[in-house]
């Protein structure tokens, strides 16, 4: 999974919610209480199976979780629960002959840190249970940490079985593990598991794989030089999106033609999306410089703010109930954006969709091409796309501030140790892009409050505030131009430090 970031001070709640302007994603709330579910998959029925970190898949049918899982290996799954770990029960892919053969495949992390690759198999009398006594180990790969697993597996269309592995764990100067051949970490990796079905390693290795050959590097390598690839997809015409989450600067989408033999090389650690790092340590071989054409660029590539700190992978829309999604690969990210990407012409085009789902861990897709989403531990079904409508002006009045010419509303709400509570008023004092709310006294301001224009600066505008109170309050900025909303609020009895959020807003100028 993806580890929890703080986004401002400790005292801080920031609440992000949808703009106006754009489309959104219309969603359906299927099931609550899902926060340690990291995946999803259909087996070609009307099934949908929520991988669960822990280490169960459990089972949707018509809307309803069962009460039993499909699968349980709670004993065999290292999960400690902890938000900076990525350990677990991880990705679950259902072989394309299910139906004949009953085989599943899974990723997890086992007792000693390793990532493991096993098959299951489906319980002959009962449809609804994998036999967990059936496993059997196709690979075991060292990790050297706790986050950054072989994490996500599918088949592809030519049927072979497509394994997501990432580079071994967050440290401050990345590992080389992306470059190097002579193991599995940081790669794509490509498996038969139509060879060897009954005997161990229960598969085998597609001639047509890029390195097949004595040494390294490694047969299973199908490319190489990722970081942590959060979910990777295919479109009906065969070609693969991958999304790759960046070190500190830059998260990347990568793109596989179907005509594509292997073999590319997407370019971490010398590379985190367009951008150059330039940085070779930890290497135990040299690797190609800066924008080399060894390396294979992005389509697309985006920045870290509040919003965006790690992509999301999705898929490409292929079902019939949605048409304006029609060919759009749906991506998002675990600090709350969405996004849909698709070509014109020969250009690679991103938009940037409504809705704000922090906590958004996985897409999935049932039989029928239809889409799911994870987020904040809740699944949902995506049914349609709509566009709100837009913003209301900012209009002052005696509980509203409207700052920086007008754009920005500023709202306040409070509650006191009696339990009273009330909104806060505005003091006819201050300058264009500040302004002070009183909750109490009218001579007496509890909050003052800046919006200030730092699009020369950063691309952004800012939030200052400070207070001299130790109510509960909840302080609203809200921009008529865009529609996005921040809240920023402080609990009972605390007293408020300073508000310094430099990436408030996003949209310029």
């Amino acid at each position: 999974m993806l580890c929890k970031k703080l986004l401002a001070a400790s005292f801080l709640a920031l609440i992000f919610s949808t703009a106006a302007g754009a489309l959104r994603l219309d969603l359906q709330a299927i099931a609550s209480g899902l926060d340690d579910v990291v995946g999803i998959a259909n087996a070609g029925d009307d099934r949908l199976f929520l991988v669960s970190r822990e280490g169960r898949i459990l089972i949707l049918r018509g809307g309803q979780i069962l009460d039993r899982p499909y699968l349980d290996i709670r004993d065999r799954v290292l999960y400690t629960g902890e938000p900076e770990s990525e350990q677990g029960l991880l990705s679950v892919a259902f072989h394309p002959d299910y139906t004949t053969n009953g085989f599943l495949y899974v990723t997890y992390v086992n007792p000693q840190g390793d990532s493991v690759i096993a098959r299951y198999t489906v319980n002959g009398p009962n449809p609804d249970t994998a036999s967990k006594g059936s496993e059997r180990i196709l690979l075991t790969v060292p990790q050297p940490g706790p986050n950054h697993n072989v994490n996500h597996l599918a088949f592809g269309p030519d049927g072979y079985l497509y394994v997501a592995s990432g580079e071994g764990g967050y440290q401050p100067e990345p590992r080389c593990s992306g470059q190097e051949t002579n193991h599995l970490l940081g790669k794509l990796l490509r498996l038969d598991v139509d060879q060897n079905v009954d005997q161990a390693p229960y598969h085998g290795i597609p001639f047509d794989n890029p390195f097949v050959g004595p040494g390294d590097p490694r047969d299973e390598i199908w490319a190489l030089g990722l970081r942590n690839p959060w979910r990777f997809a295919f479109d009906p015409a065969g070609n693969m999106f991958i999304a790759d989450v960046g070190q500190s600067r830059r998260d990347e989408i990568d793109f596989q033609p179907a005509a594509s033999g292997g073999g590319e090389n997407y370019g971490f650690k010398m590379m985190e999306g367009f951008f150059c790092r330039g940085s070779s340590a930890n290497c135990s071989m040299p690797i190609p410089p800066c924008n080399s054409p060894l390396y294979t660029p992005p389509i697309l590539d985006n920045g870290h703010d509040s919003r965006h700190c790690a992509l999301i992978g999705g898929y490409v829309y292929r079902g019939s109930q949605i048409p304006q999604l029609a060919g759009r690969y749906l991506t998002g990210d675990f600090c709350g954006a969405t996004s849909m990407v698709y070509r014109q012409g020969s250009t690679w085009m991103r938009e940037e969709l409504e809705n704000d789902l922090p906590e958004l861990v996985t897409f999935g897709e049932d039989n029928l091409g239809e889409l799911y989403v994870v987020a904040g531990g809740t699944l949902s079904k995506i049914v349609g796309v709509g566009i709100n409508p837009p913003p209301e002006p900012c209009v002052v009045d005696a509980n509203t501030l409207c700052l920086n010419q007008g754009r920005f509303r500023v709202r306040a709400n409070w509650r006191d140790f009696e339990n009273q509570t009330g909104a806060a008023h505005r003091v006819p004092l201050g300058s264009d892009d500040s302004g002070m709310l009183w909750f109490f006294v009218d001579d007496n301001w509890e909050v003052l409050v800046k919006v200030i224009d730092a699009c020369s600066a950063n691309d952004h505008y800012w939030v200052f505030a400070a207070a001299t109170t130790n109510v509960e309050y909840t302080l609203e900025v809200f921009d008529s131009q865009t529609g996005a909303l921040k809240r920023y609020a402080n609990p009972l009895g605390k007293a408020a430090p300073a508000i310094t959020d430099t990436l408030a807003f996003d949209t310029c100028p």
